[in-house]
């Protein structure tokens, strides 16, 4: 789509889609286009810059800057193991699912073992008949 299609008669022609989810967009001034140039895309980055839109420049600009931390080499060095690296990065962002979590969702138990049961199969189980 060209911004040219989106422009009629000097106003703005969203998709009714857009306007509904993003009413901030019918906010947008509508710009003065000259049919004679041909629609270029261009991004504004994060320090006011104008310049050719790309993805990767997006990506970085819409990136929260964080400070390094000091596990980075830990868990991401060049002869890790993809999944141990990331089951590691989950804990130290403490996003496992362990089992004290489990037991708060309060819909679980886990026994002495450690084995997760669902409290239908804890039911079955403790009523004799299992």
């Amino acid at each position: 789509m060209k911004l040219a299609e989106m422009v009629v008669n000097g106003s703005w022609n969203w998709p009714e889609e857009w306007s509904t989810e993003f009413p901030m967009i019918t906010q947008i001034n509508t710009p003065s286009l000259d049919p004679m140039k041909e629609d270029t895309m261009m991004w504004k980055n994060r320090n006011g810059k104008l310049s050719k839109f790309s993805v990767s420049q997006t990506y970085q600009d819409m990136q929260i800057e964080n400070m390094e931390v000091n596990w980075n080499k830990v868990v991401w060095y060049s002869q890790n193991i993809p999944k141990h690296s990331f089951i590691l990065w989950l804990a130290i962002q403490t996003r496992l699912t362990t089992q004290d979590k489990i037991k708060s969702w309060g819909s679980y138990d886990i026994n002495d073992e450690g084995v997760l049961i669902s409290q239908v199969w804890y039911a079955f189980l403790s009523c004799g008949i299992g």
